[in-house]
């Protein structure tokens, strides 16, 4: 459904526009891990001159216990075989958890052994930082570029049974007028917020947009120091 709502909005037709290019191997039990399974995805590469193997998800694709640093590293072999065979990898690999910490780097936050850290060339983290954003935080990571950062939201039309993506580049040190708007809806009013009140009523944030906040609303008037804490205006 998802891809039928993408061709719909965007105007292509994948079975057309990708006739002879595109496979997809649905519920097949596929082994990354296996040797047998990947001779014969490394051989389909070849015969069809595949470019891109997309493997949905990591942990369904194979039978390695993914704490294990050995099982991993077993793992990872396996996908080299096939980028040597001339396909790039795109492998999808879930997060432990929710984090409210903002500060937490994309690398810590993914689920299993920290031995996946070491194998890819680029990280492409996709992240909600607070439940109520309207969109998500994207941090791209390369081993050779500069860290780059995205907002990406999904406007989907239900009716219409269309989906589109829209990514714009952001500055992850700075702070919005959006996510400003965001932090004072938490706040009631009459309430007075210590620093630690604030820090959890806006569920975490960085300390550079913390700090930086904070000091946007006071300038604005939003804010005003009442004793030892604050109060919405």
């Amino acid at each position: 459904r998802r891809f039928r709502w993408l061709e719909k909005a965007h105007g292509i037709d994948i079975a057309k526009d990708c006739e002879g290019r595109f496979w997809w191997a649905h519920r097949q039990h596929v082994l990354l891990d296996d040797s047998k399974w990947i001779a014969r995805i490394a051989s389909e590469i070849k015969d069809k001159g595949i470019r891109l193997v997309v493997v949905d998800t990591l942990a369904k694709a194979s039978s390695a216990e993914e704490n294990s640093a050995t099982d991993i590293s077993h793992l990872m072999r396996s996908i080299d075989r096939l980028r040597d065979a001339g396909a790039s990898v795109v492998y999808l690999h879930h997060l432990k958890r929710y984090h409210k910490d903002a500060s937490t780097d994309v690398d810590e936050e993914l689920r299993g052994s920290s031995a996946l850290e070491g194998y890819y060339d680029v990280h492409i983290a996709v992240r909600r930082r607070r439940e109520t954003q309207t969109h998500l935080d994207v941090t791209l990571r390369s081993r050779d570029e500069e860290e780059l950062y995205y907002a990406l939201t999904w406007w989907i039309d239900k009716a219409q049974e269309t989906a589109k993506l829209q990514m714009v580049e952001v500055n992850p040190h700075e702070v919005s007028e959006e996510l400003l708007e965001e932090f004072k809806v938490r706040l009631l009013p009459g309430h007075n917020y210590s620093k630690r009140q604030l820090n959890d009523a806006w569920e975490q944030p960085t300390q550079e947009i913390f700090d930086r906040s904070l000091q946007l609303f006071v300038e604005r008037g939003i804010l005003v120091k009442d004793g030892k804490g604050w109060v919405l205006s």
